[in-house]
């Protein structure tokens, strides 16, 4: 039915990293690519991380190591504590941590620069094209069969919803861009989102088995 917040993730690497911008994360990326690559979190082959980072991979033309996590919690500590070299995660969950020192942060992925982190260049500043990044989004579907005056309804009362200021402000804090996408844009991003993973998934040679 729509898409309510898009979700910028940013690039993060351990606090010892020899980089402190994405142009060296880059250079150190390619410069290791001979040696097996720098190595990156994921939660599994084809999760969202994965597509993240193969995508950063083929978009800078450099090989880079996979490797699998449980989950965010345990990447998280994984990174900060050293055995990974980068990652991409959430502006929530990593915002904290960039600005204790325990990560660096050397770009975000969307059009924007994140509140939670304001000296955090987008990819497109820092000089890589935006589909280098992924952007994660939220929105609401319902069964085929749901009758259009229903659908008309939730509709209606989630773009009302959308543009009260206190309810704004909560995405935004929580990391999230509000927006409200209806029903023709959201398939056409679906649609899109499909063919572009399915892409890297395969040039990458990603698999589920």
């Amino acid at each position: 039915m729509g898409i309510v917040a898009l979700a910028p993730s940013v690039l993060v690497g351990k606090p010892d990293l020899a980089a402190t911008s994405l142009a060296d994360l880059v250079a150190l990326a390619k410069a290791r690519s001979s040696k097996g690559g720098v190595t990156y979190g994921t939660f599994g082959a084809g999760s969202a991380p994965h597509l993240a980072g193969e995508m950063f991979a083929q978009t800078i033309g450099a090989t880079m190591l996979a490797v699998p996590y449980k989950g965010s919690a345990q990447l998280t500590t994984a990174l900060i504590g050293g055995e990974l070299d980068w990652a991409v995660d959430t502006v929530a969950s990593a915002a904290p941590h960039v600005n204790a020192g325990r990560m660096k942060a050397f770009a975000v992925s969307g059009d924007h620069r994140m509140p939670q982190l304001p000296n955090v260049p987008t990819l497109k500043e820092a000089g890589l094209p935006a589909s280098a990044g992924l952007v994660g989004w939220y929105g609401f579907v319902a069964p085929a069969s749901t009758p259009a005056p229903i659908i008309d309804t939730i509709r209606k009362a989630t773009e009302d919803v959308m543009q009260d200021a206190e309810v704004r402000k909560v995405f935004t804090t929580n990391g999230f861009e509000p927006v409200m996408l209806g029903r023709d844009a959201f398939r056409d991003k679906v649609n899109a989102e499909i063919a572009q993973f399915t892409g890297v998934a395969q040039r990458g040679a990603i698999s589920m088995d």
